[in-house]
């Protein structure tokens, strides 16, 4: 007699990373793992994306995997996921939110955002990606690459549960496409 172990998450096609939900309860710690796949030097702010990936193994309970970038200054205010008070950005990785929007930040994103739930939970290499807004202000970027669920001891709030934090540069390779020009008078 053969039984169930696992169940799929639903994944896009041509995704290369899997979501699954295990039957049996994980009982380790959880296992956490986040980069910046491919990493270079500098960023585009014209051109680029930065390219998050994620292994994760453990219990979580509504959770979502997001990155929080700190900028080196200010974002314009119309940016998408922007906290104005904190001045950071979220990137999301769509494929486990139920939906958001562009005005939603970690940390204003219901608690049953993330769809992410269960006792053993494993993330085979997830990716997503942030592509640089056209004026994002140049320089050193901190990225914070975390798992979110709800606290065993809050269950009101959603929290960062684990982390990575790295950090990109952002340039941008034609700087007089940017400069505004100086009204000329006579």
């Amino acid at each position: 007699m053969a039984s169930i172990a696992s169940k799929f998450i639903p994944i896009r096609k041509n995704e290369k990373a899997a979501i699954k939900e295990n039957l049996l309860p994980y009982l380790g710690k959880p296992i956490f793992e986040g980069e910046l796949k491919d990493k270079r030097d500098l960023y585009d702010r014209r051109m680029d994306a930065v390219i998050f990936k994620v292994t994760y193994k453990g219990r979580i309970r509504r959770g979502l995997l997001a990155t929080v970038i700190v900028p080196p200054s200010d974002f314009p205010f119309d940016t998408s996921h922007l906290d104005k008070e904190s001045g950071n950005v979220t990137s999301f990785c769509d494929q486990t939110l139920k939906k958001t929007d562009n005005s939603n930040h970690i940390n204003n994103i219901q608690k049953d955002t993330g769809i992410l739930d269960g006792h053993n939970i494993e993330i085979r290499e997830l990716e997503w990606s942030w592509k640089i807004p056209e004026f994002a202000p140049l320089g050193e970027y901190k990225a914070i690459i975390g798992i979110w669920g709800i606290s065993a001891n809050n269950s009101y709030k959603i929290e960062l549960m684990q982390a990575f934090d790295d950090s990109f540069t952002v340039v941008d390779s034609n700087p007089p496409h940017f400069q505004q020009q100086e009204p000329f008078f006579d």
